[in-house]
């Protein structure tokens, strides 16, 4: 029976299962970072990819353009076979650029998917801990503690009631007076009541 003010905690709770609850969003947490981690690798990777890429298609593109303008002079005489061989290198490094702008884009539109889906996850975390409050119960009311509801260490079903707070400015004592005890009581005696 002691006697709390309203809003003072009177209880901790330990739930295996809101513990069950966090571990699974923590594990989530980790797989998401670790996939975050591959694609940010994934991404870069492909960037500088893209720039040696682009490197070889300007290449490319450049040897083009001075088979194409040599028409009249002593590269004119360049055979059909090499002249294919360069525009096929040309639309080969068009092709590696294309896809690795590709690869790129992708790379971002999923990091950016991730990065806000574990903001959700967060948000979700928050609130599964802000709700459960690290199993603190406070006294909704100023009153008294009563006694042998759930004790230490005890396993409760969920719903079960863990503590009761009396109001001590509200009582109604039911009295039994024994026989013979019946002339002592008067109207305005103090009397001691035990919670």
């Amino acid at each position: 029976g002691a006697a709390v003010t309203s809003g003072e905690e009177i209880a901790e709770v330990i739930s295996p299962e809101q513990d069950s609850i966090v571990a699974t969003y923590m594990r989530a947490l980790a797989d998401i970072a670790g996939r975050t981690a591959e694609l940010r690798i994934k991404a870069r990777v492909a960037q500088e990819s893209l720039e040696t890429a682009k490197s070889y298609r300007r290449l490319t593109e450049q040897a083009a353009e001075r088979i194409d303008a040599a028409a009249g002079t002593s590269l004119a005489g360049a055979s059909l076979s090499f002249r294919v061989e360069i525009l096929r290198e040309r639309a080969s490094a068009q092709r590696a650029v294309v896809s690795q702008e590709a690869e790129v884009a992708e790379s971002t539109i999923q990091l950016a998917s991730l990065d806000q889906f574990l903001q959700q996850l967060h948000r979700r975390l928050d609130e599964v801990e802000q709700h459960f409050d690290k199993g603190k119960v406070f006294a909704p009311i100023t009153g008294i503690v009563s006694t042998g509801l759930a004790h230490v260490g005890q396993s409760l079903v969920a719903g079960t009631p863990i503590a009761e707070v009396l109001d001590p400015t509200d009582i109604f004592v039911n009295w039994y007076i024994p026989n013979e005890r019946l002339f002592e009581p008067e109207v305005g005696n103090e009397v001691f009541v035990l919670f």
